[in-house]
């Protein structure tokens, strides 16, 4: 079952951030890093849907590397105007609902969800939704997991430095339930008719791409008040770790329909 409020509060809330989410450093490396890691996959589609696909910033890449039909479909219509500002013509955009695509059946060589599957309110009906529009032999390439950026920032911070922060983060807009962790998805994607494979994808970003993420995923929502306390923090901080290099791992599901 869908949960409309929620799917409702989700696109509200990335609406605020389509002017630049993904954006900035870290973005970009993580995008180039999960691209190389589905390389084969994503070169041998003629047509692809970048299902969740924000403003653009993937289905840019997608579209640059060869010529396909794209199509990108995301809940909020914020996102998909600036896809559309964006793309253009090289894509069409549609406004969905992962669990209810508009879409016929077996019509797409790929279909690509960047950090998608762990927001949805029912995992087992946006899979199999997927694999009804997925040719025969075609794939299923979701990047799953949350970056890691929140627990780096952590681990790297003081508590009390961390405390200017946390007002920032925003709701967690994962629902609260086991069945989105991993081991949920790729059984999602089993009970789809999908085979299912786990890849991971390690890159690295310096201390001040952190920082910049920081004003990008959250400061650029944020009001007065937090973005001023936080940004006293990061001065602060910014000494310490501008300089430093930090490790990450991109995971990815990549799902064969038989």
């Amino acid at each position: 079952m869908t949960d409309p409020d929620r799917e409702r509060a989700v696109a509200a809330y990335y609406d605020r951030l389509a002017p630049v989410y993904g954006d900035g450093e870290y973005f970009r490396t993580r995008r180039l890093t999960a691209l190389a890691a589905v390389e084969a996959e994503i070169d041998s589609a003629r047509t692809l849907l970048d299902l969740g696909c924000g403003n653009g910033a993937y289905l840019a890449e997608l579209v640059a590397r060869q010529p396909m039909k794209a199509v990108g479909a995301d809940l909020s219509p914020e996102m998909l105007a600036a896809a559309h500002k964006r793309l253009g013509d090289r894509a069409a955009l549609v406004r969905a609902d992962a669990m209810m695509l508009p879409f016929r059946p077996g019509c797409f060589d790929v279909v690509f969800m960047s950090h998608v599957l762990q927001l949805v309110s029912d995992v087992d009906a946006c899979a199999a939704e997927v694999a009804r529009i997925l040719a025969h032999g075609a794939h299923l390439i979701a990047t799953v997991g949350f970056g890691g950026l929140r627990g780096t920032l952590s681990r790297l911070l003081e508590p009390e430095e961390m405390s200017d922060l946390d007002p920032l983060l925003g709701p967690d807009m994962r629902p609260p339930s086991a069945q989105h962790e991993q081991e949920r998805m790729i059984a999602a994607c089993r009970n789809a008719g999908l085979e299912p494979e786990l890849r991971s994808a390690e890159f690295s970003v310096s201390g001040s791409a952190l920082e910049e993420w920081v004003h990008i995923r959250w400061l650029s929502i944020a009001d007065q008040a937090s973005r001023a306390r936080a940004e006293r923090r990061l001065e602060q901080v910014r000494p310490r770790v501008a300089a430093m290099t930090f490790p990450f791992v991109e995971k990815l599901i990549v799902a064969r329909k038989q």
